[in-house]
């Protein structure tokens, strides 16, 4: 399930995850989570040129919002493009 918040500035994707127990630290993250946000981010940037697109996981397990870096979302969308 996701979920999107647009602002005048700002576009914020939470997608929810149930992960039991749910990653504490990002390196503990699947790479598959972070790859789907970075293809949903590359998108939105498309739709939104002007806004800071940001993402994040919610787990509910826990609860957390995982806010994952643009840096992150940019090497994986990388990895992504380049295969």
């Amino acid at each position: 399930m996701r979920s999107t918040s647009v602002t005048t500035t700002d576009v914020l994707i939470g997608d929810f995850k149930t992960n039991r127990p749910a990653p504490r630290r990002i390196e503990d993250v699947p790479e598959s989570y972070v790859n789907q946000l970075a293809l949903y981010r590359a998108l939105l940037m498309t739709l939104y040129p002007r806004h800071m697109i940001r993402a994040a996981l919610i787990w509910t397990d826990v609860p957390d919002l995982m806010e994952i870096s643009a840096t992150a979302l940019d090497h994986a969308l990388a990895r992504l493009t380049s295969a």
